[in-house]
């Protein structure tokens, strides 16, 4: 017979467990555990727990989860397996899993399980708020031939599995051989960049559950986080600080944050079934919470005027409401056949977009809070996320289906194909301010970019949460971009970084380009040859204004504008014809921009298509030889 725990409660026939508290003989065991002592223990005791339950298999898991506790409660095979072998996961999850575990009793018949709050669960919380307390530092992987800090910890010795039990299982091999070189598999990845965004300094830590909501201050000067823990957190996002106290009132995880506009207001929305309104200055509470709503609150949005507050809720319904009087305005907008998960206005105002459990998304006018024509169907999981773009012209959509779609919001059609790179569940999306940029995060704990009118992914996926990434959003100005993860933390990512990935080739490219400029001009190195050709007018046109692109872009060093300018020139130069070398010039430009190739072959290319002009040849060679390709500037 399985031995019991001596701090669990004992269970009992239909899954209802004692009362007897073990809570500071618990916190005392596991106070000296080391973090992978404490991760094979709570895996023992996953193991144990399954046993007892008539040893379910992980798909009957998956599916029991399903049925209990719908989309919410994500427990798929990958993540059993993590919990069972000893790995790390969030606590949610943890959760979910024993929650669901203990839905069978010690026959194998199913039964109610524990709520979300009992105390039967307080031993699982304690531990698992142990093992995230004892969790390392996140090291740097070993260069290549450098000995390894530590040994990984998949070498530590597993604890024996009880008789009959089922041995902890190892990661999927496809999941371990994907890993970078020098990464265990049971340590949570690096962070790794991507092509706009890479990671700021600082992680940011406080909420001792998971983070559901993220969002700026209009402003900028701001970041606020509402978690599982009941708590509000504002953060400093450029000293990556905590601002004052947490905000405590919610009795409930608090699912959704939003400023106003003006950026006075903070609307917070919880489990609690209660929205609240809170002093951005003095972070106080301004007056008693709303609390029409009969679920839980799960998102909460301002019109682009303040003059609304939307709020969206388990119950199916959307209500609207004066955020000055903290009333409601006109009945509440119902058509939704599932819980409302996300809404969104338009940048004009004149739409309120919402995505449910029930598929669909949804069009309203806000002002007359009436539908505006038929629901938008496709999806075939909970609609998590909807986004307009910065001009209105876009409604992006992300759903458990695994798919972000992109929509006309006016004509109400789709636009091309479902984007399908995340390989599980989609919790949020985001436009950046400029519109260039979508970003994405899911169940799978990645953030991808896409370019939204391209429907295509920018760079590679951006890892290093080691749970479901909740929620998304770009600082107002663009340069910052921050995530929400049920690991209890949010991270800041610095759109800066792209000018630092890429100053060394654009630099180089405004080198190069401008001796091939000189090439036509024949002033290259100080002097050189005049062209053999006649500038006509329409050539000098094309030069001075690229000379003046150049230029301006330098000076503000906009690299965006650098890009852009080389590229109209390089295309004007080509369309027109013109000689070999500034032929070079353009294919320079169009090679530095659009493949890998190295400084080397791009000037040995460049060269070659001017070895037509004999001016532009010396010339082009004494650009080779000022542009170093082993100096900074010309890696």
């Amino acid at each position: 017979m399985a031995r019991a725990l001596p701090w669990l409660p004992t269970a009992r026939r239909g899954g209802t467990w004692g009362t007897v508290d073990r809570t500071q003989q618990h916190q005392a065991a596991v106070s000296t555990g080391t973090y992978d002592d404490l991760l094979r223990q709570q895996a023992a005791e996953l193991t144990q727990l399954r046993l007892r339950r008539g040893n379910p298999s992980l798909r009957s898991i998956e599916a029991r989860a399903g049925r209990l506790f719908g989309l919410e409660a994500s427990l798929p095979i990958s993540t059993q397996s993590a919990a069972f072998s000893g790995r790390y996961v969030g606590r949610d999850k943890l959760m979910w899993l024993v929650r669901t575990l203990m839905s069978w009793d010690e026959w194998g018949a199913e039964c109610e399980p524990p709520g979300n709050r009992s105390h039967e669960l307080d031993a699982w919380r304690i531990r698992w708020t142990a093992i995230a307390a004892a969790k390392p530092t996140r090291r740097r992987t070993p260069a290549a031939g450098a000995p390894a800090e530590a040994e990984p910890l998949a070498a530590a010795a597993p604890t024996p599995a009880p008789a009959g039990a089922t041995p902890p299982q190892p990661p999927p091999k496809e999941a371990a051989d994907s890993l970078p070189p020098g990464q265990s598999p049971d340590e949570p990845p690096a962070l790794s960049g991507i092509a706009s965004f890479s990671p700021a300094s600082a992680v940011l830590t406080g909420h001792s559950s998971t983070i559901r909501s993220v969002a700026f201050s209009p402003d900028g000067a701001l970041l606020a986080t509402g978690g599982g823990d009941r708590t509000v957190r504002l953060w400093d996002p450029r000293t990556r600080g905590p601002v004052g106290e947490p905000l405590m009132g919610h009795t409930g995880a608090v699912y959704a944050v939003a400023f106003s506009p003006d950026g006075a207001l903070l609307a917070t929305g919880a489990d609690d079934r209660t929205v609240r309104l809170w002093d951005r200055h003095t972070r106080t509470p301004i007056g008693d919470p709303l609390s029409s709503h009969t679920s839980t609150v799960r998102s909460v949005t301002f019109s682009p005027d303040g003059t609304l507050l939307a709020t969206a809720s388990g119950d199916r319904t959307v209500r609207l409401w004066n955020p000055r009087t903290r009333t409601p305005v006109g009945e509440p907008l119902m058509g939704h056949t599932g819980a409302v998960h996300a809404m969104a206005f338009s940048p004009d105002g004149t739409l309120l977009a919402t995505g449910g459990g029930d598929q669909t998304v949804r069009l309203w006018d806000p002002h007359a809070r009436t539908p505006v024509g038929d629901p938008l169907t496709g999806h075939t999981g909970w609609v998590r996320s909807v986004a307009f773009s910065p001009d209105g012209a876009l409604l992006a959509t992300a759903s458990g289906d695994r798919t972000v779609r992109l929509w006309d919001p006016h004509a109400r059609t789709p636009i091309g194909e479902p984007l399908t790179a995340h390989v599980s569940w989609l919790y949020a999306l985001a436009f950046s301010p400029d519109g260039a940029l979508l970003a994405t995060g899911g169940d799978d704990h990645t953030v991808r970019l896409w370019d939204p009118h391209a429907r295509t992914p920018v760079g590679e996926p951006l890892t290093g949460h080691a749970d479901w990434v909740r929620s998304v959003a770009f600082s107002p100005d663009g340069t910052l971009f921050a995530t929400a993860s049920g690991d209890g933390t949010a991270r800041l990512y610095e759109r800066e970084a792209l000018r630092d990935m890429n100053a060394r080739r654009l630099e180089f490219h405004h080198r190069v380009g401008t001796a091939m400029l000189n090439v036509y001009r024949g002033t290259a190195g100080g002097g050189g040859a005049p062209s053999a050709e006649p500038l006509a007018e329409v050539y000098r046109e094309v030069l001075e204004a690229a000379e003046a692109t150049f230029a301006r872009a330098t000076e503000t060093g906009d690299v965006e504008q650098l890009i852009a300018g080389w590229d109209e020139f390089t295309e004007l130069a080509t369309h027109l014809g013109q000689s070999s070398a500034l032929l070079g010039a353009a294919l320079l430009g169009s090679l530095v921009e659009h493949t890998g190739l190295s400084p080397q072959e791009v000037i040995a290319q460049a060269i070659a298509k001017a070895q037509a002009h004999p001016a532009g040849t010396q010339t082009a060679l004494a650009a080779a030889e000022s542009t170093d390709p082993s100096s900074p500037t010309g890696r």
